[in-house]
């Protein structure tokens, strides 16, 4: 008797112990044991999927994938090579419920879209291209047709990324990317793909595109990554910096864009390059505006050396890239011998200002004979920076270009006037008030408040010198005179907003 006690108690013990182990096994699997009515119902889809009738076996392909989880274990059990649609259809619903592992949708698309699993587990890249298209879907305003959320597009950009996105064409796999930077693009069917935000969420499975075979996809890839600020991405930019010129050009921009300061270097080497041409995929010029972007000081000594470049456009961006580095005052004999031999008199006349601001006194006998230049921004850009320059022997000249056939010549002489304390020149300033142009009118009223004549601007010109709170050289005397003329604070903060 005791005997059989303990047999009992121990077999007791050992169904205690294999229970727990189930359990814990279990727990640690995080699977929860599965309803006998689910099991049930699994085992007859599973059947179905074999009926002669096609309708039922779509429809327990669907019941399946709605099951999810719980039917993975029973689908993988079943015999493959007896019927090729069964094996086909156990492929297509382990590969979308595969998809429901990676991916969450919001409970707003799939009440729209159930079905979006089991489409984006399709083969045919194609087929699950139509799947980001259908979702992202706007009207003419670029107002979202659907309910979805960035990520929801994410998800599925990383469905059709998963592989590289082999399957889809090089325009869809740049189109991928330009969506996600918030911008478009229409096909040469006439359908379109576009989204009015940025999608950031996206930013890890793009990044896969930087290394894509096409040179145009990778270039698209790389702006977009640094509108999104995928700083993640840096080191497989940096990357691109080896790679064709249109794509190294963007990856310049991009290295500037997200604030890589240690490629600075790297950068000021590009600028040093012979081979750059010019033309649409020249990488030089994307260099100067990203030193500018890191405001690289360090690259002052190249900038200078490109005053004397042969290609124009790389001379006028060195000398902008000067002024917005602070290093017009420690480039002023390279900016005057620019100024001697430069043959564009806009950028000549622009050099002239920034020799003004920088207070450039060497330079002012120079200046003084540009007063009577051929050339109207080059009278314009002397006229005003002798006013920066406060050098009132100049003044009778400047008087005689109030009248100057060139309203950029007349506007600046009377804004110079004013710096200038010509208090003489009042009567003829009055006479522009009544210019033509706007901006005339602007710098004129500008001037009068300077020589303390603010009652004889009328109330119209206010609205003439607003905008030119919006050109930097002149911001600081237009707030004044605004000021001075009854203009709040507000008002010319609202209107300084506009320029952004």
């Amino acid at each position: 008797m005791k005997k059989s006690m303990w047999v009992v108690i121990v077999l007791a013990l050992i169904v205690w112990f294999v229970g727990n182990v189930s359990i814990a096994q279990e727990k640690k699997d995080g699977e929860k044991p599965i309803d006998p009515r689910i099991e049930e119902k699994i085992h007859l889809l599973i059947k179905q999927l074999g009926d002669e009738d096609q309708k039922i076996r779509t429809t327990a392909t669907d019941g399946l994938i709605k099951i999810g989880r719980p039917a993975i274990t029973y689908l993988k059990k079943i015999k493959k090579g007896e019927d090729a649609e069964v094996d086909w259809r156990v492929e297509l619903i382990l590969g979308t419920l595969s998809i429901y592992e990676r991916t969450e949708f919001s409970k707003d698309l799939l009440e729209w879209y159930p079905l979006i699993y089991k489409d984006l587990a399709s083969e045919d890249a194609q087929e699950k291209f139509k799947v980001f298209q259908k979702v992202i879907e706007v009207d003419q305003s670029w107002e979202p047709l659907h309910k979805v959320t960035n990520k929801d597009i994410a998800g599925i950009i990383g469905e059709l990324l998963l592989d590289g996105g082999k399957g889809l064409t090089y325009i869809q796999r740049g189109a991928i990317s330009l969506v996600c930077s918030g911008r478009g693009l229409t096909f040469d069917d006439g359908t379109a793909v576009r989204w009015r935000n940025k999608i950031k969420e996206a930013a890890p499975y793009i990044k896969k595109l930087l290394k894509d075979e096409d040179s145009h996809v990778r270039h698209r890839t790389v702006s977009a990554l640094a509108d999104l600020g995928a700083k993640d991405a840096i080191d497989d930019i940096k990357e691109l910096l080896s790679n064709e010129d249109h794509v190294r050009k963007y990856a310049v921009v991009a290295l500037g864009k997200l604030g890589v300061k240690e490629m600075i270097p790297d950068i000021r080497k590009v600028l040093k390059e012979e081979n750059d041409e010019g033309g649409q995929d020249a990488v030089r010029p994307s260099a100067i505006f990203t030193l500018i972007d890191l405001n690289a000081k360090e690259a002052i000594p190249d900038l200078k050396d490109l005053l004397k470049d042969r290609d124009k456009e790389i001379r006028s961006l060195a000398l902008i890239a000067l002024d917005r580095l602070d290093g017009v005052e420690k480039a002023i004999p390279e900016i005057v011998e620019f100024i001697e031999g430069e043959n564009d008199a806009f950028y000549r006349g622009t050099a002239i200002v920034m020799l003004g601001k920088a207070g450039a006194k060497e330079a002012i006998p120079m200046i003084k004979e540009l007063l009577k230049d051929k050339d109207a921004s080059v009278r314009g850009g002397a006229s005003l920076a002798l006013g920066l320059l406060g050098v009132d022997d100049v003044i009778p000249a400047i008087v005689k270009l109030l009248r100057d056939k060139s309203s950029l010549v007349r506007g600046r002489s009377a804004f110079s006037l004013g710096l200038l304390d010509a208090k003489d020149a009042i009567p003829t300033i009055k006479t522009l008030l009544k210019d033509s142009d706007t901006n005339v009118r602007g710098q004129a009223g500008i001037a009068l408040v300077e020589l303390g004549a603010k009652d004889d601007v009328p109330k119209k010109v206010i609205d003439d010198i607003k905008p030119i709170l919006r050109w930097g050289t002149y911001e600081k005397y237009a707030t004044s005179a605004l000021k001075e003329l009854g203009v709040s604070e507000e008002e010319i903060e609202k209107e300084k907003a506009k320029k952004h």
